[in-house]
């Protein structure tokens, strides 16, 4: 669908600028895709009257899109709202003083809190999330009382996140020394607004204290590659993350991912199935430039995965050869390169009740 927005998007319906594909491609399936009337309003703006939409909540333009990419633009957003509601489901609220939180008890909770915890003590937390929720913030912020950690955005003050808060990039930039959890590719509290405090048409993404449903703001289409239109929401998915993640304050956070994994000592990756090439092509580098790191990995497929993605990854240990490695614990534990990258084929609640035991110390 975000290419299909590339292809039909322009700069405007009194003085189209087609996209370059527009040029050389044949569109197809055309009637079944663009099924939907114009309704004309004032000026150069229309409704559009989408099959199944009653009337009242017809979509109004705004900014002189082309009918063709103002649907696919509502389809969108309807797709990103789609995947806000599935992850409020279990998503926790960044909020410390609910009932929810306050009754909850969770044994998986605790463990997790237990296991980081003793990094606590000598060190700091640097989570980075590819999911869409704050989980794992707000459980240790309930757990170990006076814990704060840092999500990218400016602290507010009192009990009760209220309004909207802007990111922080300055501190994103400068400060690791300090507990964090970032998510590289959005979060279901952030949201879009669509004009910047001056009035201009820039987009500014925000902290909201409730989860955020696209389909409720306006349509924020930018181009960061000349041609090639995306459109802002509080969450990356798809073909187009790269650049998508060029706007604050996915850029910032994106550059301190890369430094801390460069720089760390330990990098612990949980359930990531290495999909991202960007977040391999960090990963890789990191294991190329500091030969001190590392390498923890929870992920009961990985052994299953494409043996060309591992090795793409992970291929910059001394001569590039990390196969076959020394198998443990009835296969549930593998050692690369005498320990240096560990792999426990194992889900997150196992390897959290393994944390405790003495056994898999060094390993963990």
């Amino acid at each position: 669908m975000e290419e299909l927005l590339v292809y039909y998007s322009n700069q405007g319906v009194d003085e189209p600028k087609t996209s370059f594909l527009f040029n050389f491609l044949e569109p197809k399936y055309e009637n079944e895709i663009m099924n939907f009337t114009v309704e004309k309003s004032s000026g150069s703006s229309y409704y559009l009257n989408i099959p199944g939409k009653p009337k009242g909540l017809w979509s109004k333009s705004k900014y002189r899109e082309n009918p063709e990419q103002f649907f696919l633009q509502e389809l969108l957003l309807h797709l990103y709202t789609e995947i806000a509601t599935k992850v409020s489901e279990y998503s926790l609220i960044d909020n410390h003083f609910t009932e929810d939180l306050e009754n909850r008890e969770s044994y998986l909770d605790n463990q997790f809190c237990k296991w980081i915890g003793k990094y606590l003590e000598t060190s700091v937390a640097r989570i980075y999330s590819l999911n869409y929720e704050t989980n794992f913030k707000v459980i240790l912020e309930n757990h170990f009382s006076g814990t704060k950690i840092f999500d990218g955005f400016y602290e507010f003050n009192g009990h009760d996140l209220i309004s909207p808060i802007a990111p922080d990039p300055m501190r994103i930039l400068t400060d690791f020394s300090s507990n964090c959890h970032y998510n590289l590719h959005g979060s279901i509290y952030w949201d879009v607004d669509s004009e910047n405090s001056n009035g201009f048409r820039i987009p500014n993404l925000r902290k909201v204290p409730y989860p955020s449903l696209p389909v409720n703001y306006d349509h924020t289409v930018i181009q960061n590659e000349k041609g090639k239109s995306i459109l802002v929401a509080g969450i990356i998915t798809g073909y187009q993350k790269i650049q998508k993640g060029a706007l604050t304050p996915f850029r910032q956070m994106k550059f301190a991912f890369d430094r801390d994994t460069i720089t760390a000592d330990k990098l612990i990756i949980v359930g990531y199935s290495f999909g991202d090439e960007h977040i391999n092509a960090a990963i890789g580098e990191a294991i190329k430039s500091n030969p001190k790191l590392k390498i923890i990995i929870v992920d009961p497929n990985f052994m299953k995965d494409d043996p060309n993605i591992i090795i793409r990854t992970f291929g910059h240990y001394g001569n590039g050869r990390i196969f076959p490695p020394k198998t443990l614990e009835k296969g549930r534990l593998h050692l690369f390169n005498n320990g240096q990258l560990v792999v426990h084929s194992t889900y997150f609640d196992q390897f959290l009740n393994e944390a405790s035991d003495c056994r898999y110390e060094k390993w963990i």
